[in-house]
């Protein structure tokens, strides 16, 4: 074999190993990263108790515990269930009213009178209106009825004039004055030999709800006086109670509560 030859061979021999694929070396095996790993771990801990506290909440606002039947709201007793009935008539109208079965009733000093017991009601009868029993009570009452006001029409007045004068005559001390003065009708109660006119003053009062009707109360000495409108304000009804610092105030309360009005057709054709 001669040198070219030689050559050739070497030359693909070299190209032959050349041209074979080159095998790299295969790299480690990759270590386990461990920080990693154990914040992986914490996140997944924190999200499973995000989520726990969030179903507890859900549940605590969507289950109501059972209330307790101590709690439970019981129906109110009617306080006046077994009280009597006792209507009062005055000319057209006619007033009805329950109080307690204990009280007494009497109506032979105008209008009606209800007391806790006879021995009071009597004891009444001798001090009224000093009579200061606190552990007794007294209660009067009446109604007026506008349409029995027998005068001519363009001189009616209206119902709370009528209360203004029924008060002013009851506790007004009236003065005199000149003849030529004018005197509203409210505050008019004749006059005098020489001319003059009596003038009764407005009897002071405070407004208060009875009912949800405005009305009027007058305190004098140690009683209340009520003067309590009908809705219709055709008539109004009158009440006192004393003393005023009696124990036993809220019975008479508890007896305006039911008190109604009835206002029958008078006698002739109303004006």
């Amino acid at each position: 074999m001669d040198t070219n030859s030689q050559t050739d061979i070497s030359k693909v021999t070299s190209e032959q190993i050349s041209t074979q694929p080159q095998h790299s070396e295969l790299s480690p095996k990759r270590r386990l990263n461990w920080k990693r790993f154990f914040i992986g771990i914490i996140i997944v801990i924190i999200i499973e108790i995000f989520a726990v506290n969030a179903v507890k909440n859900d549940n605590r606002q969507t289950v109501t515990p059972p209330t307790p039947a101590s709690k439970l709201t019981k129906p109110t007793a009617d306080p006046t269930a077994n009280w009597k009935t006792y209507t009062f008539s005055s000319w057209s109208s006619n007033l009805t009213l329950k109080y307690p079965p204990t009280f007494i009733l009497d109506e032979n000093l105008g209008g009606f009178t209800l007391a806790n017991s006879k021995a009071d009601f009597e004891s009444y009868l001798q001090t009224a209106p000093d009579f200061n029993n606190q552990n007794a009570i007294i209660i009067t009452g009446s109604i007026s009825d506008l349409r029995y006001d027998i005068q001519k029409p363009s001189e009616k007045h209206t119902l709370w004039q009528f209360i203004q004068k029924d008060m002013n005559m009851e506790f007004s001390k009236g003065r005199l004055v000149d003849g030529n003065t004018q005197v509203p009708w409210q505050n008019a109660n004749g006059g005098t030999a020489s001319g003059q006119k009596n003038y009764l003053d407005n009897a002071p009062y405070e407004h208060i709800k009875i009912q949800g009707r405005t009305s009027a109360r007058i305190k004098w000495k140690n009683v209340y006086y009520y003067y309590i409108p009908s809705a219709s304000g055709k008539s109004y009804a009158t009440f006192s109670v004393q003393p005023i610092n009696s124990s036993l105030i809220n019975i008479f309360n508890t007896i305006l509560s039911t008190y109604t009005v009835t206002e029958n057709k008078p006698p002739y054709t109303e004006k």
